[in-house]
């Protein structure tokens, strides 16, 4: 390179103007052989180097003669040589890291396990849907299912009937809500059921009861009934937990300023 400036550690076109001088060195070669022959020179701090492989060893003293008050560079570079300045020693290597931190937030959408419950009725205990506290009976209290009414518990409303039409009929000898619900699944047009303890299951459409004047579905209140009345759709709603995750990545970027180890001859 002709242009003027910096080649890792050594400054080109530049003779180092400092005290004391050493000595010239004949037949070396190149900047690094000028820079060996300082590193084994008592006293050298700064050397430069000719294009006619003069090495000279120089202290690190400015030339106070001159009026200088530190080392000062003098330029080379439109004498017909080349000049080659530099330290004894390059610095080391030097690295700068960088870490950039990214939180990623990943939002997961599950559908809940499902909730195992029991019904106990006539010495016998059965699975059925979802209720607050797992157990029901002919005499279900509120606390059984969350509330002063009684109703919902889970999808299941309990001592509660549908009034839904069209009425699609009724099974016989089913043994729980969860097995009248799982009827209403395959019978065609049902859309509620209506389960009761003497093991009887009704299915029922969405459309209210215009004959009574209904203008919506609506649910009967049943509490006083001897028998146990648990009414619900075809299917319960799906239900979902859902789980913010946050992951931290870390992004490092080093960057390695490195000195010369080795500079071409010229």
């Amino acid at each position: 390179a002709q242009a003027r400036g910096f080649c890792g550690c050594f400054l080109m076109r530049q003779e180092v103007d400092a005290q004391p001088f050493l000595g010239e060195t004949r037949n070396v070669p190149s900047p690094l052989d000028c820079q060996r022959v300082c590193q084994n020179t008592a006293g050298c701090e700064h050397f430069v180097w000719g294009s006619w492989q003069g090495c000279y060893t120089k202290g690190n003293q400015p030339s106070s003669w001159k009026g200088n008050t530190q080392v000062a560079w003098i330029d080379r570079t439109n004498d017909p040589n080349m000049y080659v300045s530099g330290p004894k020693v390059c610095p080391a290597p030097t690295t700068s890291t960088t870490t950039t931190t990214t939180s990623i937030t990943t939002v997961t959408t599950t559908p809940a396990a499902a909730v195992t419950t029991t019904v106990s009725m006539s010495g016998s205990t059965r699975p059925v849907g979802t209720c607050f506290d797992g157990v029901w009976s002919a005499r279900e209290e509120a606390t059984d299912c969350g509330g002063v009414s009684c109703q919902p518990c889970g999808c299941y409303r309990f001592k509660t009937d549908v009034e839904a039409e069209p009425f699609l009929g009724e099974s016989k000898n089913v043994p729980s809500p969860a097995e009248c619900q799982s009827l209403c699944q395959r019978t065609t047009g049902c859309l509620n059921f209506v389960w009761g303890s003497w093991q009887g299951c009704l299915f029922k459409g969405n459309e209210p009861s215009y004959w009574r004047g209904n203008t919506a579905v609506r649910w009967v209140d049943k509490s006083s009934d001897p028998n146990l009345f648990v009414s619900g759709p075809v299917n319960c709603p799906t239900q979902t937990t859902t789980t913010t995750t946050s992951t931290t990545v870390a992004t490092t970027t080093t960057t390695t300023t490195t000195a010369a180890s080795q500079l071409p001859a010229a």
